[in-house]
């Protein structure tokens, strides 16, 4: 078979059938490290498939009013594409979409990207050694290699609430928000306390005429301290390298390595954290019953530490009012909770967060023996799972980019991803020039390493602080952080060789 040229693949008037050396599904920052760290290591034959219309993934899906970055701007960014031009210390969404678009131009990935494509199916050819990837368009392509980074923010979850199907108003997720929808003068109920709602109820509450926030747990909340990066300070990033580099790496010891402490121990800086928090309370809200409302019931750091300068002195608005029974029905035009309150509404917006462990689980991915991945991750332990650089035993050549074990509750995901697309584009490149057509972990270093994280994991604040949160999975395992620092996850991971697979 002929293997065409990107010019070829591109124009789409060519074979049906597009012959790749590395497919990447996803061109979110995660599809994007895995394309440029390949061809950085000599793997030129690269192409990224998207289902959307751009780069970006969630920073171009996510729009909500006050969407912005909950990391400090300087660490999110490529180490080796550095921007200098962020205007906040957290900087707004729509700033880092063109950053990502940006890199894009820079470093050639327009030119090697299909949009609009989707993903149907994968499947490993034992016989040919390649994968075999469908799309909803009707597209081919063969790849010795295959990098799923469709991310862990995708699919957004939404509660099923009887009668919702009835309400007469609107109601839509945040990551889907509604911008035909005028909310000024309108009766707004909130479902959700998380990362997302805590950026934009504070916006919406500045138009809505009511707004009812129901809450299922209360969040811990420090101050963001979000400042305007000064136009002399962003001439002297982009002028000073090394003043550019020094900020880089005094946020990472103090925003990344310092604070582990409040995850991985029980000690001063975890007392410290949560009197922080509480006194963020006491100083934002007066109200005593609204203030009981606000105190989490569980240790901090179990669920995901959120920063914000204005969730509480919103709360506290006369147009707002925080409901803590949950939902028990939805009816035409209001919402009852179960202590038989009804609210009154026009629209209902959905802040519950994204299906994470099941995204993973229900990817189309088909390995050895067509076993999918569900039944592959069912047939270890029923959880999901990854080697070292998101491989899995008996899907050769595949890595899940951003997958199991390179979460965390307070480190910048790009340096988790940066880690692992370093790690599998190295052995794969190292078993390439070896003559070996394709590797995959085995399972007993597969299961060593889980048996390991597992047992640290067990006795850090995710597992035990209290709380019922995303990381954990239905049987109550957490496979989705790392159970230690960026420091320590990227030295295993560059520690890491071919010892730990088996080849074809």
């Amino acid at each position: 078979m002929k293997h065409e040229t990107f010019a070829e693949a591109l124009r789409g008037t060519a074979a049906p059938t597009r012959e790749v050396d590395l497919l990447v599904v996803g061109a979110g920052f995660a599809g994007m490290l895995a394309a440029i760290e390949a061809r950085r290591r000599g793997i030129d034959d690269v192409l990224i498939i998207e289902k959307g219309d751009d780069f970006g993934g969630c920073w171009r899906e996510n729009t909500y009013p006050g969407v912005a970055c909950d990391i400090p701007s300087h660490l999110y960014s490529f180490r080796r594409n550095p921007s200098c031009d962020w205007s906040r210390t957290y900087s707004p969404g729509a700033e880092i979409f063109a950053y990502a678009q940006r890199i894009a131009r820079e470093e050639g990935l327009y030119e090697r990207t299909l949009f609009g494509k989707t993903m149907t199916s994968a499947d490993w050819d034992a016989g040919s050694r390649r994968w075999k990837v469908r799309t909803a368009e009707g597209d081919l392509f063969v790849a010795r290699a295959l990098a799923s980074a469709t991310g862990p923010l995708h699919q957004v979850k939404l509660p099923e609430i009887p009668g919702l199907d009835s309400f007469a108003g609107t109601a839509f997720h945040s990551a889907e928000w509604r911008h035909d929808v005028d909310l000024s003068g309108k009766r707004v109920v909130v479902i959700g306390t998380g990362a997302s709602a805590i950026q934009f109820v504070p916006e919406i509450a500045k138009v809505a005429g009511k707004v009812a926030v129901i809450q299922r747990s209360a969040p811990y909340v420090v101050p963001r301290h979000d400042r305007t990066i000064p136009d002399w300070l962003r001439w002297a990033y982009r002028n000073l390298p090394g003043l550019r580099a020094l900020r880089r790496t005094v946020h990472y010891y103090l925003d990344v390595e310092l604070k582990k402490g409040i995850f991985t121990g029980a000690g001063h800086l975890r007392k410290a954290a949560t009197k922080q928090a509480l006194g963020n309370i006491d100083r934002s809200i007066k109200d005593p019953v609204l203030r009981a409302k606000l105190v989490p019931d569980y240790e901090i750091g179990c669920k995901r530490v959120l920063i914000s300068d204005d969730w509480y002195q919103a709360l506290a608005r006369s147009n707002i009012a925080v409901e803590t029974a949950g939902v028990a029905e939805v009816r035409a035009d209001r919402v009852v909770l179960r202590d038989g309150t009804e609210i009154p509404a026009d629209v209902i917006v959905f802040g519950t967060g994204f299906h994470v462990n099941e995204a993973l689980m229900a990817l189309p991915v088909r390995g050895r023996d067509g076993r999918s991945l569900r039944d592959a991750w069912t047939a270890i332990d029923g959880s999901i799972g990854a080697y070292f650089g998101g491989t899995v035993p008996g899907f050769p050549n595949f890595f899940l980019v951003h997958g199991p074990r390179t979460g965390s509750g307070w480190i910048s995901a790009l340096l988790m991803i940066e880690s692992s697309v370093e790690h599998f584009t190295r052995v794969l490149t190292e078993a390439w020039g070896r003559g070996i057509d394709a590797i995959e972990p085995r399972l007993d270093a597969y299961n060593e390493l889980t048996a390991e994280l597992d047992a640290r994991v067990e006795g850090m604040v995710w597992n035990r602080g209290g709380c019922a949160s995303w990381y954990l999975d239905a049987s109550g395992r957490n496979r989705l952080t790392w159970p230690g620092s960026h420091t320590d996850f990227d030295r295993r991971h560059r520690a890491a060789g071919l010892e730990g697979y088996e080849f074809a």
